[in-house]
């Protein structure tokens, strides 16, 4: 053992057993000497330390044929068994996540959408390469995936999703999976890719809103709050009584150079809006509960005329004697905000791809 042809992993050990008798001796005296190489299937040959005894040990460095011989004298003549064994494996080569963006794959501006995913990998010994299968990659809930070859098999393969997802947690990280099977054993290997969707498209599932407002609201969870006006440059609210209210997310919620005064992108630059935005809300809402309106506000609690109660101008930082703008409260709860909403933007360009 083990028998001609068997097929071992990378790693693995093949052990090896002989027998030897002569016909005409009815025995054997002596040992069984044993000697092996490999051809390693980058280039090279690997030769092996020479054994002896009824048994022998080896443990290929690398993907290769081996080829073991076990020979044995007597006074008759010398006999030479030979086996030949495969050791393999199978290694994605493209894409790999090594420089940061080589992995990253962005769905297209048209309606469907579509993500192509190209992918690459090798058999050792390369003459398997054909043999490759199954490939797997993760799945986009809401996107149809299609392969070229169907199914995928070989050293080449592509996977495609057509069609935006309407979750915001189908994009990022997806496994892709490549197989090797010889013998009975198989050989794995994977690599991640990361998906986004094509930040300023209009191609998300039901369209009407940038791409930007669309999958940002989701993961803010701020969906429900307020509707994408794309008319303005700048977002507002109006409110009509303490129970009644619109904000509508302009441009500036999306400025390429940041938003100021934070200077946050991306999606921290669209929270900032948000928190801009729901500051005025709040305001406004407090005077109509308190005042009866949300200006015009009492002299005794508002001397400067400004519409920002005594209670907001020090929660706020500004002199209650001295004229504000609103303005400088909204500004204040954008620097006061909490950030850091990066690893939730699978936009492009964007926070973790620009």
């Amino acid at each position: 053992s083990p028998a001609n042809n068997s097929y071992y992993l990378v790693g693995e050990t093949i052990d090896c057993t002989a027998q030897a008798y002569c016909d005409e001796c009815g025995e054997i005296s002596g040992d069984i000497v044993w000697s092996a190489v490999e051809e390693l299937a980058e280039d090279g040959i690997h030769q092996f330390p020479d054994g002896s005894g009824p048994s022998y040990s080896i443990n290929p460095p690398d993907a290769g044929h081996v080829y073991i011989d076990a020979k044995i004298t007597c006074p008759h003549g010398d006999d030479i068994d030979s086996i030949h064994e495969t050791v393999f494996e199978v290694e994605i080569t493209s894409p790999v996540t090594p420089p940061p963006t080589a992995n990253n794959f962005v769905f297209s501006l048209a309606n469907p959408g579509v993500c192509d995913v190209p992918c690459e990998a090798e058999a050792k010994p390369h003459e398997y390469t054909p043999e490759i299968e199954p490939w797997t990659i993760d799945p986009i809930r809401g996107s149809i995936l299609t392969t070229i070859p169907t199914p995928p098999k070989g050293g080449v393969v592509l996977f495609t999703f057509t069609g935006l997802p309407y979750d915001n947690g189908q994009f990022g990280n997806k496994k892709v999976r490549a197989e090797l099977t010889l013998g009975g054993k198989t050989d794995k290997d994977e690599t991640i890719v990361q998906i986004f969707f094509p930040r300023d498209g209009t191609n998300h599932p039901g369209g009407g809103t940038p791409n930007w407002y669309y999958y940002w609201s989701q993961a803010l969870r701020v969906m429900d709050k307020h509707t994408y006006n794309g008319d303005l440059e700048t977002s507002r609210t109006i409110v009509f009584s303490a129970t009644s209210w619109i904000i509508e997310i302009g441009r500036n919620a999306n400025w390429p150079q940041g938003n100021p005064p934070t200077g946050n992108d991306y999606i921290d630059g669209f929270w900032a809006t948000n928190l801009h935005e729901f500051w005025h809300r709040d305001h406004r809402v407090y005077n109509f509960k308190t005042y009866g309106t949300w200006g015009n506000l009492p002299l005794e609690v508002d001397p400067d005329r400004d519409d920002i109660d005594n209670t907001w101008e020090e929660m706020i930082g500004t002199d209650p004697y001295t004229w504000n703008s609103t303005e400088e409260g909204g500004e204040w709860a954008e620097l006061n905000g909490t950030y850091g909403y990066d690893s939730l933007d699978w936009g492009y360009p964007g926070s973790q791809w620009k």
